[in-house]
């Protein structure tokens, strides 16, 4: 037997989460629908697969490759029209094989199947597979079972819809359980298919591991925090941690590699890979990816513009490196600009009997682990004997300099969250803690260069959180330039303001 599938369809009902990818590509559970059905189709035996493919080719081709990864052969086929799939019919119908498997991308049988099994050699019945509609009727999954001989007279221009009355009689109907079908044509098909696959109806052949006794999947290094609340049945994907007093489920699917803030609750949601819900955000009958939320019940694609709400967490990671890179090469550059007055900041304290270094160690930013737990970041600050009349000379002399070689090491960054000691970190709210914790620290904060610096915690607090929210290169750039630009320019310190006498107050 060989095996035909139809990926043709640009899946427009899927289109708003494509993003970088293509609607075909999009996970359902772990990994792609069309994923699913290679599986599906190599488990039952089928080494030789045929691809035809309309929209994005290359990028199916790149994914799936030659097929060694799944023990098979794939050949890739490319249609001018893709309402016209069977011009490569002649093509493909040059083989031994005595049957052809047709599937189709957007559905998926997932029952044990007699219709697939073997069949006496020279048999001529078309097979087509169909499912019961609401309305009491049949309707065809686009999958089937073809003759070789059926197979190669079919005409180059038949549509897809068209091929049942087209084959030759006698052809057979089987029927198939709804809920053993997964179907992907829009975005309530894909939350209703999740569902079967949650409630273990409709399980790919081949599909890895099993949920626990109550029905809930894990995959590896997913972080639960005691207070969660995890609902069966839902599926947890990889490397994906969810917060203090978050609820997840039922008929919740999380992504690998996201994050559920505190107090969170998600429920019959798809949560694709590498987002961040935020704090005390709700999500029903919704699919997620980063910042783009589609409500299922009304039909609404929304982008959040605020990084608290949604987000998204993935970085590439050639572009983390040039950022990391780039941070560390303006440090050495800076480091070797500045290193005379640090080599006098250094004399000075050396001579001066009432001046010296302190070292203190501060947690490393970000933090996966609890702050006692985490890798610490060893930093010395000069300390002075008398304060210098503007705090932002301080600042250079006592704190930039010194840490510069912190940075060309790569533990902290030019701009940043300030560093904080484990003594300092207890005494965070709770709220500021778990701000502060996915962070990055560096040398000049988003504050600093202020003209009037935050005198409150909910001011520190306010322009911390911006930060966080805002974080990117040009952000950077803004800071430091503000940054030299307040020392050669400082701002001018205003004394406080007496209170007024009492011979003022008299009219």
């Amino acid at each position: 037997m060989r095996a035909v599938i139809l990926a043709t369809a640009a899946t427009p009902g899927l289109e708003a989460m494509a993003g970088r990818t293509i609607p075909t590509l999009l996970p359902l559970i772990d990994r792609p629908l069309l994923q699913l059905i290679v599986e599906q189709i190599v488990a039952w035996g089928v080494q030789d697969l045929d691809f035809v493919l309309h929209h994005h080719p290359e990028i199916i081709e790149q994914f799936f490759g030659s097929g060694t990864r799944w023990g098979a052969r794939f050949h890739y086929h490319l249609v001018r029209n893709p309402q016209a799939p069977f011009s490569i019919a002649k093509t493909i119908a040059l083989t031994r094989e005595q049957r052809i498997l047709l599937a189709h991308e957007e559905f998926l049988p997932c029952s044990p199947t007699p219709w697939i099994g073997p069949e006496p050699a020279g048999a001529q019945e078309s097979s087509l597979l169909t499912f019961p509609t609401p309305a009491g009727g049949e309707t065809w999954t686009q999958w089937a079972l073809i003759p070789i001989d059926a197979w190669a007279g079919l005409d180059p221009n038949l549509s897809l819809l068209s091929l049942p009355d087209a084959l030759p009689q006698p052809v057979r109907y089987h029927r198939i359980p709804e809920e053993n079908l997964l179907i992907l044509r829009d975005f309530k098909d894909l939350l209703s298919s999740q569902r079967k696959f949650l409630d273990q109806t409709a399980i790919p052949a081949g599909f890895p591991g099993r949920p626990n006794p109550e029905g809930i999947w894990f995959e590896r290094n997913v972080e639960i925090h005691p207070t969660a609340r995890i609902l069966p049945p839902c599926y947890l994907g990889a490397d994906c941690r969810i917060h203090r007093g978050a609820v997840v489920g039922p008929y919740a699917v999380i992504g690998r590699e996201c994050l559920l803030d505190e107090h969170s609750e998600i429920s019959n949601t798809t949560v694709l890979p590498g987002t961040y819900v935020g704090e005390k955000l709700e999500l029903r009958d919704a699919v997620v990816r980063h910042n783009r939320l589609v409500n299922t019940r009304i039909g609404g694609v929304v982008n959040v513009d605020d990084p608290l709400l949604l987000s998204s967490l993935s970085q590439p990671i050639l572009l983390s490196w040039m950022k990391r890179t780039a941070s560390r090469t303006l440090g050495l550059l800076l480091l070797v600009c500045l290193s005379p007055l640090l080599l006098g900041r250094y004399l000075a304290a050396r001579l001066s009997q009432s001046e010296g270094w302190q070292l203190s160690r501060f947690p490393r930013l970000p933090l996966s682990s609890p702050p006692e737990q985490a890798p610490t970041l060893q930093r010395r600050l000069y300390r002075p004997a008398h304060p210098p009349k503007h705090p932002i000379h301080g600042h250079f002399w006592n704190v930039f300099l010194p840490g510069l070689v912190c940075v060309v090491k790569g533990q902290i960054g030019l701009v940043g969250l300030p560093p904080r000691t484990l003594e300092e970190l207890r005494e965070l709210p709770a709220d500021w803690l778990e701000l502060y914790k996915r962070a990055r620290a560096g040398l000049v904060t988003e504050a600093l260069p202020m003209a009037t610096p935050p005198n409150d915690p909910d001011e520190a607090y306010g322009a911390e959180a911006f930060y966080v929210a805002m974080q990117g290169f040009k952000t950077d750039a803004r800071i430091l330039a503000t940054y030299a630009l307040r020392l050669i320019c400082p701002p001018q310190i205003v004394p406080p303001s007496s209170p007024p006498s009492e011979a003022d107050e008299t009219v």
